[in-house]
């Protein structure tokens, strides 16, 4: 997937949210404070006490840049990126923005679906508050619940 800038709907709003990450039988949580604006999003991770973890900044021109405050294993910062837009952005921009042949991002009702040759690749779906990404291909959930 490409990268895009936010949507306009976006800019300049933030969101708090508890991350909770599932994966190879390990529960792994986060406080995440994400700003989007018409060319950048930026991010900062915090363990539950509140000691940093990461900052993020992307940008389109730029790309990703990062900087962890301590090593945290298997954490790619452009996969990050990609599943906030997979939850969020619109479902046509998300289409504009998919490479490869027979992928698309489907959408009904609170879920989403991107499919590779009609295979459920991810699965999004959004419960009240909160939003559950499952990586079918890479073998890993998250929860994304807003903080208020």
């Amino acid at each position: 997937m490409q990268l895009s800038a936010p949507p306009a709907s976006l800019w300049g709003t933030s969101r708090a949210e508890l991350l909770t990450a599932y994966y190879n039988n390990t529960t792994k949580q986060a406080v995440v404070q994400t700003e989007f604006s018409e060319g950048r999003i930026v991010i900062a991770a915090f363990t539950l006490s509140g000691v940093p973890i990461m900052t993020m900044v992307w940008q389109p021109t730029v790309g990703t840049t990062a900087k962890t405050y301590f090593e945290v294993e298997n954490l790619t910062p452009s996969f990050i990126i990609a599943d906030l837009q997979l939850a969020l952005w619109p479902e046509a921009v998300l289409n504009a923005h998919i490479e490869g042949t027979e992928v698309a991002v489907h959408l009904a009702g609170d879920s989403r679906a991107v499919t590779q040759a009609g295979k459920a690749v991810v699965h999004i779906k959004k419960s009240g508050d909160t939003i559950f990404i499952s990586h079918i291909d890479k073998g890993y959930e998250i929860s994304l619940e807003t903080i208020k």
